[in-house]
């Protein structure tokens, strides 16, 4: 053991500073983390909030091409087979120009009630498709005329925020 009294005197100090020293160390560290978890979460929040305004931007957007959509197929009366068949072709180059002019939208079209399919993007459904049955027009037409929002998803072949935006109509003898 030791014997001189310096020494032990010396060793006590030096023991006490390590403690000290260890105990600043970990407060110090509690400090810093507790900061960092502060802006971490003030980080997160803005972003958050940066993304709910440019999805909320978007959709707003999107329901004046809903409109948009929707004037093309109702703005004319329709009394004969002629006139019919002339507003669908007038519905879908309307509906196609939407879809040019708005990079935000991938898909503009219209499903009546009849069954019928109006196609305003390059997008081919499949031969059963049936979109009467789809979540965003069943949840349109029970909103009678409010808009209607899909809760979104990620697309699995893009990797895009998908968000369908839909609406019931039925006005000069269409419905959908």
């Amino acid at each position: 053991m030791i014997k001189s009294l310096k020494l032990k005197l010396v060793l006590v100090i030096a023991i006490l500073c390590a403690a000290l020293l260890s105990l600043e160390c970990y407060v110090t560290f509690r400090k810093t983390q507790s900061s960092f978890e502060d802006s971490l979460n003030a980080n997160y929040n803005y972003k958050a909030e940066y993304f709910a305004a440019v999805v909320n931007n978007w959709l707003v957007n999107e329901t004046g091409t809903v409109d948009s959509a929707i004037t093309a197929v109702t703005s004319g009366e329709n009394d004969n087979e002629a006139e019919i068949a002339n507003s669908l072709e007038n519905a879908t180059a309307t509906l196609e120009e939407i879809t040019e002019n708005d990079d935000s939208a991938s898909m503009v079209y219209i499903q009546l009630s009849s069954g019928s399919f109006i196609n305003g993007s390059e997008w081919i459904p499949s031969d059963d498709f049936d979109g009467t049955t789809r979540s965003w027009y069943t949840g349109a037409v029970a909103l009678n005329g409010k808009y209607y929002y899909s809760d979104p998803y990620v697309d699995a072949c893009s990797g895009e925020l998908v968000i369908a935006v839909s609406k019931y109509f039925n006005t000069n003898g269409w419905e959908g």
